[in-house]
């Protein structure tokens, strides 16, 4: 089994299933993949609530520090390898049995660099107790590769409610063991030993219901594999490396506590929209793969992609940032008030990143996986710095600033790209998202109005949720009129899969 990796997109494969099959395959994946991930957001919110009245920004700074480590380290621990199994033409169980052994070994050569980093890694923070937290979270690194394979055979055989019941099983001991902990008075180990237990429990699952065995590796077998998933991986570490720039600065440059309040206002902004792309990240690439070589269905992916995360992201970002101020004050407290504009700031950027997802995976399956890769590193060169002067004369504000200003400039040459390659016109495009930032204008027009009515001698509670209740009126009213059309013909769409 030869292929040229350079020449064939990371999530290209063979369609598996014909189109009515397929659309029925993308239904009961988001369904069961967001019924789940609903129920793990409300946990995760109701958990960073009660853990955040507890422990200390400090805390949440110290955590923050080792996470952009242990994250960078996650990604090169897997070196695309789950991708490229998603993609493969072929698994044959003796590759899968090497590439099991590869995974594994990876991941304990990584724990083992990461006992070894972790005090030069403190003495760059200025945090003595950093060390000991970098070397507890990095024995999830050797957990996370155990599961590499068998997660992405599942994911290979769109097998979308065995996952998401493993992600909601990792969620679940995460939250149970953190609040726990916290309750208990562990600090910052609280939110260490969450995800260590979490990942502990969650790998052995795995390993009881899908066992995979070890096969000693050998390179002429994994020498195309390999390859393959390197050109994956070089988008991906760029991707990284930006995307938590912002965090090493304001840690270096700002300090622990000033983190601290980045990371939360990160946390509440992320929460829902990393829930969104854990449903659709998961269903959209191998559905867009699925169809590359009939460019009307991928345009018609394209599209109805673009159309659900608006709906789903952009209202709730917009709304978050409106009651941002209360919001805070009201559910954290006044000593978080510093994390409110930078909140609001991060809020925009995550409804424009969120949409801007949808464009990489189209040029990945149509064999232009390079460009979006080149773009990152073109991003990675610039933001950092950009983070760093903000940061030094603006605080966080100023590194939240830099998302919603710098960065969408670098989607404008990967949306020409995808427009070009699926003849699809930029009005087209903002047509599709019409109805949506229609109606979340007018919500805002009403939330703002509330807030103007109700000055602040009414109690924070009641001015809070009359602002939510009376946004949340408005948009559902304004969809419902604006785009009654369009769920007709959704519901219409539903009941041809149904039957």
């Amino acid at each position: 089994m030869a292929y040229d990796a350079a020449a064939v997109s990371p999530m290209i494969v063979e369609p598996r299933v014909n189109p009515r099959v397929l659309d029925r395959t993308l239904v009961r994946g988001v369904t069961w993949t967001g019924g789940i991930k609903g129920i793990t957001l409300l946990l995760s919110w109701a958990s960073t609530i009660i853990v955040a009245r507890i422990l200390s920004p400090a805390d949440y700074g110290l955590v923050a520090m080792a996470t952009v480590y242990i994250g960078l380290t996650t990604m090169i621990t897997d070196f695309g390898l789950g991708s490229a199994i998603v993609a493969l033409p072929d698994l044959s169980g003796e590759l899968a049995a090497q590439l099991h052994a590869v995974a594994t070994l990876v991941g304990i050569v990584a724990f083992g660099l990461s006992c070894l980093v972790a005090v030069p890694l403190s003495r760059f923070f200025g945090s003595p107790n950093l060390a000991p937290v970098v070397i507890v979270l990095s024995t999830a690194l050797v957990l996370d590769s155990l599961r590499v394979v068998p997660t992405s055979i599942l994911a290979r055989e769109l097998r979308f409610k065995f996952l998401s019941i493993l992600e909601g099983l990792k969620v679940l001991i995460a939250v149970a063991f953190t609040l726990a902990l916290a309750l208990w008075g562990a600090a910052h180990w609280a939110l260490v030993l969450g995800n260590v237990f979490a990942a502990l429990g969650v790998t052995l699952f795995v390993l009881t219901r899908l066992p995979q065995r070890f096969a000693r590796p050998r390179f002429r077998t994994l020498k195309s594999t390999l390859a393959f998933s390197s050109h994956f991986l070089m988008g991906q570490l760029a991707w990284y490396g930006y995307s938590n720039a912002d965090f090493v600065v304001a840690g270096r440059v700002l300090g622990g506590t000033a983190l601290g309040q980045y990371t939360l206002a990160w946390t509440l902004t992320s929460a829902p929209a990393d829930k969104i792309m854990a449903v659709f990240g998961r269903v959209m690439p191998t559905m867009l793969a699925a169809v590359q070589r009939d460019s009307a269905a991928l345009k018609r992916y394209f599209f109805l992609f673009t159309e659900a995360l608006g709906i789903l992201i952009v209202p709730a970002s917009a709304g978050l940032a409106l009651v941002a101020p209360d919001f805070v004050l009201l559910v954290f407290g006044s000593k978080w008030a510093a994390a409110v504009v930078p909140l609001q700031l991060l809020c925009f950027y995550t409804a424009i990143h969120i949409l801007g997802t949808v464009t990489t995976p189209v040029l990945q399956v149509t064999g232009q996986a390079s460009f979006p890769a080149r773009c990152g590193v073109v991003t990675l060169a610039i933001l950092p710095p950009a983070f760093f002067i903000s940061g030094s004369h603006w605080g966080t504000v100023g590194i939240a600033a830099i998302w919603l200003s710098i960065y969408p400039l670098f989607l404008v040459p990967v949306y020409l790209r995808v427009f070009r390659t699926l003849e699809i016109r930029l009005r087209d495009y903002l047509e599709c998202l019409r109805p949506t930032l229609v109606s979340v204008a007018l919500m805002a027009i009403v939330v703002l109005t509330i807030r103007t009515l109700m000055s602040s001698a009414w109690p924070l509670a009641i001015r809070f949720t009359a602002q939510v209740a009376s946004g949340a009126a408005a948009f559902v009213a304004a969809a419902l009129f604006i785009q009654r059309r369009r769920l007709t013909a959704l519901a219409d769409f539903l009941r041809t899969i149904r039957s």
